[in-house]
């Protein structure tokens, strides 16, 4: 699987797909989501509703 092809389904870049080989992503935001649903004893999901955020 070439880098657009995870990125494409991962609504990314490519560029991100490939900091993600690198170890080279910055976590933060992901831990912070985490860390937050966690918190209120939600799902990352839950917490940031991303399939209404799309398609609204």
């Amino acid at each position: 699987m070439t880098r657009p092809e995870p990125a494409d389904l991962a609504a990314t870049f490519k560029q991100t797909i490939m900091l993600f080989e690198q170890n080279r992503y910055d976590p933060f935001t992901m831990l912070l989501a985490y860390n937050i649903s966690k918190v209120f004893d939600v799902t990352i999901e839950d917490l940031f509703d991303f399939w209404r955020q799309k398609h609204d």
